[in-house]
């Protein structure tokens, strides 16, 4: 199931999903940067994110994490701190994506309004980053989002997934 960080905090159904041999859960952490978090409304601080990882763990449960990447905090080298997060906390599987500007959002509107949407063709809403992001070039924030992958997915990380 895809879940809130908050779900760490209900141990009754931690317990019950645990019972019924639930083994991993989807969770959006989206960033590890504060202000990221606080403008994402997540309601939770890096701090917490750490905390649940543990938590979920505690219940035999994995979690498959989920990042956004390139919002107006985030800066090169970002996605090889995440990256790092990623292999020092075991985790054998994440979904890595841009920042999704979708048509009708306030920030599809802000940033059109900016002349930062690269283009409205649909078809590449999919992954891929559409838009000039504040600190880096679109082709620097896709680039890291493959550098993840790569370190995720590498060989090695995932063997060691399955001897663990």
């Amino acid at each position: 199931i895809q879940a809130r960080v908050d779900i760490a905090y209900d141990d009754e159904l931690l317990e019950l999903m645990r019972d019924a041999n639930m083994v991993k859960l989807a969770i959006g952490f989206e960033s590890l940067k504060q202000q990221s978090l606080d403008n994402f409304h997540k309601g939770s601080s890096i701090k917490d994110i750490e905390q649940v990882i543990k938590k979920i763990k505690s219940y035999g449960m994995d979690i498959f994490a989920l990042f956004v990447l390139g919002d107006e905090q985030y800066e090169k080298g970002d996605g090889l701190k995440i990256a790092k997060f990623l292999r020092q906390n075991n985790f054998c599987t994440a979904f890595i994506q841009p920042l999704t500007t979708y048509p009708g959002t306030k920030l599809f509107n802000k940033l059109k309004e900016e002349g930062r949407i690269l283009h409205e063709d649909w078809q590449d809403y999919n992954g891929k980053v559409v838009f000039q992001t504040k600190n880096m070039t679109p082709a620097e924030l896709q680039e890291e989002i493959y550098t993840i992958y790569r370190k995720v997915y590498s060989p090695v990380n995932l063997l060691s997934c399955f001897i663990l």
